[in-house]
């Protein structure tokens, strides 16, 4: 974006991925997969840019979340946690 356009004024942090799986069942592989691509994903490309937006004196994040991480769900115990950190992630950082 720097590059082609000089500036950066959004971050959209909308990958995902599922592992769904009843949690006495979720192996470890599983649960780090969702919680690097939703939690520390966003947490990455939102820190690539936040200097970017600082010294510009704009910028905006979307974080994309989940009612999941709010009251949970079945077999998704990964995907709500990471859902809900997001949700963490993005009030801390406005």
């Amino acid at each position: 974006a720097l590059d082609a356009f000089g500036r950066i004024d959004i971050v959209v942090n909308n990958a995902g991925i599922l592992r769904d799986q009843i949690f006495h069942k979720m192996n470890v592989e599983d649960w780090r997969a969702v919680i690097d691509v939703h939690l520390n994903g966003s947490f990455y490309v939102s820190r690539a840019a936040a200097e970017h937006f600082r010294k510009q004196g704009s910028g905006a994040f979307v974080h994309m979340t989940s009612t999941s991480g709010l009251i949970g769900n079945f077999g998704q115990a990964n995907y709500s946690a990471a859902k809900l950190g997001v949700a963490a992630l993005s009030k801390s950082i406005a």
